[in-house]
C-alpha cells in the first residue's frame, strides 16, 4: 500500500462525511455534465430491460436509480451507510431498488444470480482489482455483463499542466501568488486499459469494448458555455468529448474510462 491507497474504512469514512451534500455534484450544470459524459456510457453499454441487476459502489443510488428505469431489479451496494441511507431515501416510490451495506469483494448473493453489474467511481479507489472481478463473476449469470469506470493512467494532462502553468505565470508578472495545482496529489488510484484487458481475461471475462471521457478541453469549454447560458456551446463541447472518447486514436486518454466486459464462457 503506498500514500494515495485508503483501506476499506478509510474510504467508508470518506464517504460518510461527504454523504449530506455529495448530490449536490449531480445536480444543475454538474448533473448535466455527469450525466452526459459518463452515465450515457453506462446506459449505452448495459442492457438491462427486464433484467436483474447489480450496482457496486451506488453511492446515493445515482446510476442505480437510472438504471431501474428499465431494469427488472437494481440491487445498490455501498460501503457507506450513509450514502446507503441517502440511497434509499431517494428510492421511495421505486418498487424494482433495493440499497444495502455490504463489500464488493464479499459479496452475500448466490452465484449467478444478477444478469448484469454496474460500477462507477469504485475501481478508482482499487488497487488489487482481482478479488472483485472474482466475486463480480460469480454473481454473474453465463451471459451476463459487466461495465465499470476507472480512473485512466494513460489520461491526457500535458493541456491542463500548460494551462496551470500559464496562470501561474501570469499572476507572477501582476505580482500575485497562486496556489500550485498538483494534477497527481490524489487518494485515486489509475489504471491501465491494457492492464484491465488481461486481469479481466485472467478473471474470466472478455472485455468488450470501451470508451473514455472528461477529456480536459471539451469540458472546460462545456463548464463555462453553461455558466454563461450557451446551449449550442455546450452541445459542441459535449460532442467533441464524445467523438474523443470514441475513436480509436484519443479514447484511451480520457480522464475515465468506462469498460463493458462479458464473462467468458468456462472452457
Amino acid at each position: 500500500m503506498n500514500k494515495t491507497d485508503l483501506t476499506s474504512e478509510e474510504i467508508r469514512e470518506r464517504y460518510n462525511a461527504q454523504a449530506e451534500v455529495y448530490q449536490t455534484r449531480y445536480k444543475g450544470l454538474k448533473g448535466d455534465y455527469y450525466r452526459r459524459f459518463e452515465d450515457r456510457i453506462f446506459l449505452d453499454f448495459l442492457d438491462v430491460a427486464g433484467k436483474r441487476v447489480l450496482d457496486l459502489g451506488t453511492g446515493r443510488g445515482r446510476l442505480a436509480l437510472a438504471l431501474a428505469a428499465t431494469a427488472r431489479e437494481v440491487v445498490g451496494v455501498d460501503l457507506s451507510d450513509e450514502m446507503i441511507r441517502h440511497a434509499t431515501e431517494a428510492a421511495v416510490g421505486s418498487a424494482n431498488v433495493q440499497f444495502e451495506v455490504g463489500d464488493a469483494a464479499k459479496l452475500r448473493f448466490e452465484d449467478q444470480s444478477f444478469d448484469c453489474v454496474s460500477s462507477v467511481g469504485m475501481f478508482p479507489y482499487v488497487r488489487n482489482v482481482q478479488p472483485f472481478f472474482a466475486e463480480i463473476r460469480r454473481v454473474l449469470t453465463d451471459a451476463g455483463t459487466f461495465a465499470f469506470s476507472i480512473a485512466n493512467a494513460g489520461e491526457w494532462k500535458v493541456t491542463a499542466r500548460a494551462e496551470i502553468a500559464a496562470r501561474e505565470a501570469f499572476a507572477r508578472l501582476r505580482g500575485r501568488g497562486l496556489p500550485h495545482i498538483d494534477l497527481d496529489d490524489t487518494p485515486l488510484i489509475p489504471h491501465h486499459v491494457r492492464d484491465l484487458a488481461s486481469e479481466l481475461s485472467d478473471a474470466g471475462f472478455e472485455l468488450v469494448d470501451y470508451r473514455s471521457t472528461f477529456f480536459y478541453i471539451p469540458s472546460r469549454l462545456f463548464y463555462a458555455a453553461g455558466r454563461r447560458g450557451l446551449a449550442r456551446v455546450q452541445m459542441i463541447a459535449a460532442a467533441a468529448n464524445d467523438a474523443l472518447g470514441k475513436f480509436v486514436g484519443t479514447r484511451q486518454h480520457g480522464k475515465v474510462v468506462v469498460l463493458h466486459a462479458r464473462k467468458a464462457p468456462t472452457r
